[in-house]
């Protein structure tokens, strides 16, 4: 097996097993290492609509974490950016506050106008 299948296919198991919250870094690197073997998802044994439903994945993972740190009591981070940060990863996803169990009311009152 050459290199870059090698590499194309440890991303790909990176996104399967737990590693979707990287998907901002596996998913490109996947897609650079196929380029370069010019191979396609399917010689490594996926799809587009795996690769989309992982990438989904990650957003949603990306945004419950942001939701807990807004949630918890201490915050680590200044509320408003977390509140941001939440925001990107949702519309990124295509979600909505309820894909993550919140409102648009919950995400407001984390970030003062």
């Amino acid at each position: 097996m050459n290199d870059c299948k090698t590499k194309a296919i440890f991303w790909l198991t990176e996104l399967r097993t737990e590693g979707y919250y990287w998907h901002t870094i596996a998913i490109p690197n996947m897609q650079l290492a196929l380029c370069r073997c010019n191979l396609t998802l399917k010689d490594i044994g996926t799809s587009e609509a795996e690769i989309e439903a992982l990438r989904i994945k990650g957003c949603t993972t990306v945004a419950m974490r942001w939701l807990t740190e807004l949630r918890s009591e201490v915050s680590r981070f200044n509320l408003a950016y977390s509140a941001l940060r939440l925001r990107n990863a949702l519309s990124a996803g295509g979600l909505l506050p309820k894909d993550i169990e919140t409102s648009e009311n919950e995400i407001s009152s984390f970030s003062p106008t």
